[in-house]
């Protein structure tokens, strides 16, 4: 007597099992990378945007004053208010509270997808500390020193809830005056 080779309702039900627990830990996989890509091109972004900020604000004087103010930002008649471009500003510290979202151009153009070439940065907030800091501690000073510490935060908010961002990157440099 020949038996016919066949699968039983439990070998399938198994089968049918291991497929779906495989094809569930596949799309686990799946949605990970998919976070990680998204995190990594949010990180590469903000340190693009944090280091051109940085390389135009390493291009001015370390103040255009003789004797330089204890006191950080723009100085009389460089007033943020009614100019958006930062080509008025001429040296270090008159970048100091500056906060814009979406990012600026040096020349004001707004970098929001809209104007070539630049992609959308809508989603991004930079902001800029500049602060005199100690020349052995490199801690904030209270006083004029000859080091200025340049902080620029770049700040990522999904809903553009900057009071809560989800990624926010910092990129620190300090300079020397080398009157």
């Amino acid at each position: 007597m020949k038996f016919k080779k066949s699968l039983t309702l439990i070998e399938i039900i198994v089968s049918i099992a291991v497929i779906v627990i495989s094809l569930l830990g596949a799309a686990a996989l799946f949605t990970m990378s998919m976070r990680m890509t998204r995190e990594s091109k949010i990180r590469f972004n903000s340190a693009i945007l944090a280091k051109d900020l940085m390389e135009e604000i390493s291009t001015k004087k370390w103040d255009e004053l003789s004797s330089p103010s204890i006191v950080l930002g723009p100085e009389f008649g460089e007033s943020r208010a009614g100019s958006t471009e930062l080509t008025y500003w001429d040296d270090i510290d008159d970048y100091n509270g500056l906060s814009n979202n979406p990012p600026q151009a040096i020349d004001g153009t707004v970098m929001n997808g809209s104007n070539h070439p630049y992609p959308n940065y809508s989603n991004y907030r930079r902001s800029v500390t500049v602060r005199y800091v100690d020349d052995t501690t490199l801690q904030p000073a209270a006083f004029q020193t000859n080091y200025k510490r340049i902080r620029i935060r770049v700040d990522y908010s999904h809903s553009k809830n900057f009071a809560d961002p989800d990624h926010t990157f910092n990129l620190d440099q300090v300079m020397t005056n080398t009157r």
